[in-house]
């Protein structure tokens, strides 16, 4: 007897965990329905080819010896 009435409240508990989540997904999506697409307005100002990228070592490496054992 305990044993079935134990199960029954677990059951409950479930039921009412599952019920919980589904407000949470409807309430997720309802909130997500009214945003605006990120794409939606095109960039006015496309970056251009034309600049350079930084430079991501040390230009001056072979100037300064970096990476040798001499001191």
């Amino acid at each position: 007897m305990a044993e079935e009435e134990q199960r029954d409240i677990g059951d409950f508990w479930m039921k009412i965990l599952s019920l919980l989540l589904a407000i949470m997904v409807w309430f997720i999506i309802k909130t997500a329905a009214g945003l605006s697409y990120s794409n939606s307005e095109p960039n006015r100002s496309p970056i251009s080819s034309e600049t350079s990228a930084p430079l991501l070592s040390n230009p001056n490496a072979q100037k300064e010896n970096n990476g040798t054992n001499s001191e």
